[in-house]
Order: C-alpha cells, then sequence, then structure tokens
C-alpha cells in the first residue's frame, strides 16, 4: 500500500511528532511505501511577514495543495494519514485528496475540530465555549492563544475550516479515547465518521519489577498551564521529605523556577535516560488541567511498570479505571494528589498491583500490532 503521511511539526515537540516518527516505522516494517509530506512551525521564522503570511497559508496553502498533488500522482498514493496541517498546510488539502481518489484517514490528536487551540483550556480550567453560542469567537473574546492577534488567527482559521467543510471531506477520524468520540460527536461531528483507535508505544516492556525503585514522584511533560505543573509543584510543597523530578521543557513566556527543594527540573532527556527514570521512580503523576487526549507517557508507564496517579477528568476517565490501573484525583486540587501520593506510597501491594495491571492493559490494547491492524481494519472498512 502506498502510504502519505501529512504532518506540520510544531514550534516545540511533543507526542503528536512522536506518533508520527513511531508511525512511519511500523507501517513501513509492514512492507508499506511510506511517503511524507512535513512541513515545520520553524519556516515561519525565515518568511518575511512571517506570522501574518502563516494566517493566509493556514486557510488555504496553494503551495500545499500543489506539492500533495504531484506527490499523490506520482506516487501512486492510495491513503493519507492525516496529523496536525496548521498554520503551514492548511485543511484545504482534504478536498484535494478526496478529488484525487485518496482514502483519508485524520488522527485526532487533539480537539481541535471543535477548539481552536485544540485543548478545551482557557484560564486554568477546561472550557467547551467554542462548541456552541459564538463559537470560534470564544477564542479571540477570552484571548485563548495568549494574545489577542494569536486568537483571531486562530479564530479565522478555524471558522474558515468549519465554513468550508474541509473535515467533512475526510473518511475516518480517528479519536484516541471513548471520551474523546463522545465529545466530537456531542458538537456536531458525524458519529458514522468517528472510530476509536488509542495510540501505541514501542518501548520494550519490562518483565520483572525492579528493585531500584525509590520513593520519587515522577512528572514528564511540557511545563505549561494546562499540564498542570503549578497542581503538581503545590502538592509538592505539602510532601517536603518526597522528591519529584520534572522531565521537560517550559513553554510559558518565564522561565519556570520552583522554590521548593524537593523539585528537581531536569529538563529534555533522551529515550535510555528517560527510560532510567521510568526504572527508578515510584509513580508517575499525570496533573493536567486539560482534557487530554491520550498521553504517551500512559503507555511508557505501562511498559516499564510505574504505577499512575492521573487527574479524574476529560481522556483519563476513559484509560484508567480507579484502584484498578491507576489512581484517579480531584482535578486541580493539590491537597487530594499529596494525599493520593501518600497512600499509595505507603502501599506496595497496591503500586505493584496497578503496575500489572497497567501493563497487561499496554500488552493487550496499546501494543504496534494492535495498533497497525486496528488501522488496517479502519482502511479495509472504507471500501466496504
Amino acid at each position: 500500500m502506498n502510504i502519505l503521511i501529512i504532518h506540520n511539526n510544531y514550534s516545540t515537540q511533543g507526542g503528536e511528532e512522536s506518533i508520527v516518527k513511531m508511525q512511519k516505522e511500523l507501517f513501513g516494517s509492514y512492507g508499506h511505501n511510506i511517503h511524507s509530506y512535513t512541513r515545520s512551525h520553524s519556516e515561519i521564522k525565515s518568511w518575511k511577514l512571517g506570522k501574518i503570511r502563516s494566517l493566509f497559508t493556514s486557510l488555504r496553502n496553494r503551495g500545499a495543495i500543489k506539492d500533495i498533488e504531484k506527490i499523490v500522482k506520482e506516487k501512486n498514493i492510495e491513503v493519507a494519514f492525516i496529523h496536525n496541517v496548521y498554520p503551514i498546510i492548511s485543511p484545504a488539502i482534504i478536498p484535494t485528496l478526496k478529488k484525487l481518489g485518496v482514502k483519508s484517514l485524520f488522527f485526532a490528536h487533539n480537539y481541535r475540530l471543535i477548539c481552536p487551540t485544540g485543548l478545551f483550556f482557557r484560564d486554568g480550567a477546561v472550557c467547551e465555549k467554542c462548541g456552541t453560542g459564538a463559537r470560534e469567537l470564544n477564542c479571540t473574546l477570552h484571548k485563548c492563544e495568549g494574545s489577542l492577534l494569536g486568537s483571531i488567527a486562530y479564530t479565522l482559521r478555524s471558522i474558515n475550516s468549519r465554513l468550508k467543510g474541509y473535515f467533512k471531506d475526510i473518511d475516518t477520524i480517528l479519536a484516541l479515547t471513548d471520551f474523546q468520540k463522545e465529545k466530537l460527536i456531542h458538537y456536531g461531528i458525524a458519529s458514522d465518521k468517528i472510530e476509536v483507535v488509542p495510540n501505541f508505544c514501542t518501548w520494550t516492556p519490562t518483565t520483572t519489577e525492579h528493585k531500584s525503585r525509590n520513593h520519587s514522584i515522577l512528572f514528564v511533560g511540557r511545563l505549561s498551564k494546562e499540564k498542570g505543573y503549578d497542581v503538581l509543584f503545590d502538592a509538592a510543597k505539602l510532601l517536603p521529605n518526597i522528591q519529584f523530578i520534572v522531565v521537560g521543557a517550559s513553554s510559558e513566556k518565564t522561565v519556570i523556577t520552583p522554590t521548593q527543594k524537593n523539585i528537581t527540573l531536569v529538563g529534555h532527556k533522551d529515550y535510555k535516560e528517560l527510560r532510567e527514570l521510568y526504572d527508578t521512580s515510584s509513580i508517575l503523576a499525570i496533573t493536567s488541567r486539560c482534557y487530554e487526549a491520550f498521553p504517551l507517557t500512559i503507555l511508557e508507564a505501562g511498559s516499564t511498570l510505574l504505577p499512575i496517579i492521573a487527574a479524574n477528568h476529560g481522556a483519563m476517565t476513559s484509560i484508567i479505571e480507579n484502584g484498578k490501573n491507576g489512581i484517579l484525583f480531584e482535578p486541580y486540587n493539590p491537597t487530594d494528589l499529596a494525599q493520593k501520593i501518600e497512600m499509595l506510597l505507603r502501599d506496595k501491594k497496591l503500586r505493584e498491583t496497578l503496575a500489572t495491571n497497567n501493563q497487561k492493559e499496554f500488552l493487550s490494547k496499546y501494543s504496534s500490532e494492535h495498533y497497525y491492524q486496528s488501522i488496517i481494519n479502519s482502511i479495509a472498512s472504507l471500501d466496504k
């Protein structure tokens, strides 16, 4: 099968880039011919009036459309895997793919089909206002992107894609969880176009529990408001004798420097270093203030027998069954988080049970083989 993978890299590399990379390797290993059309947010810096120009490319990029047409014809593309298309590629490529007879699968890594920022998040809490009423205009009214001009740009490109109906030409939308699927349906996406295919991870599973684990709490993710790093830091204040290890770079405009001595910021880590942290920590904390879609950290923890504590909302409610394969705490509540951490650190047997069950989930639902077959089944269903 000739597959074209389409992705616009973000300014800061995250989970989507990891999935795209793994996806290329996975489908290539099964003998498919993989072709890529990748653009990068970093290109904008080299453009004259880059930010203004990027607004127009996000609405319709004629150059990207021509590039896609050329690749499809020259490589005889049969299926397109579409990831992020903003701000350079633009969703205007979707009708072009349809016209050329290419089957299209859109991977919904976030909630951008409804919310301009993709997060369902503003002012430190969940927000779904762009699903109803003034819809995308709320992004501008509340400056959800962070600046007025940036929010206007997000609003315009979201309104444009909805009014032009670009995403209606997608053959299948792949949601990451049942929770995400239900949200998309609730706000008007046709249910018969949505399938649930969770993320996957290529980490080799740990077969035996590590004896070198210490009583430290691991956090892996961007230091941004929606990830709830402040909830983690506040919980750490309540647990001064417990060490917190924070992996990830700041995406805020100011440098984040926690005052408490029991928090260690280690920045970005490569695979070997990150795996060692998973192997030696006692708990992974996922403290997101936003709904999330499907953090890869859950799968990384599952593969390394590391128990999870996560906020009890959004995608977590579809992935984690409280007390079975993880522990859920009250969203935004550092006191409850601290209490759940203390409880879990005291109970080694519970930690081992949660870790074992989480790994069983990883092996049965989130393996490379399971992911591959789910995608192949989705493609095959389009021929029926």
